[in-house]
């Protein structure tokens, strides 16, 4: 499944390949490899929810997820 990540402002986005398996941790190390957000300052909003750590991915298909960096 792909999921679309931008982060907040706008002015940074990719695509990911994910599975319904994929947990939170997982899903921050991508992102720190795509958009060069150390995972320690991400955080992950789908559907006006912040995620955790410790839940698998239940994001559907064609999704789209904001990150905010602190």
């Amino acid at each position: 499944m792909y999921v679309k990540v931008k982060s907040m402002d706008g002015t940074q986005t990719a695509v990911l390949t994910i599975s319904k398996l994929t947990t939170i941790d997982d899903f921050r190390g991508m992102v720190e490899e795509k958009l060069k957000i150390a995972k320690d300052r991400q955080r992950l909003f789908y559907r006006g929810k912040q995620h955790r750590l410790d839940i698998c991915m239940a994001l559907r298909l064609n999704s789209e997820c904001h990150i905010t960096a602190l």
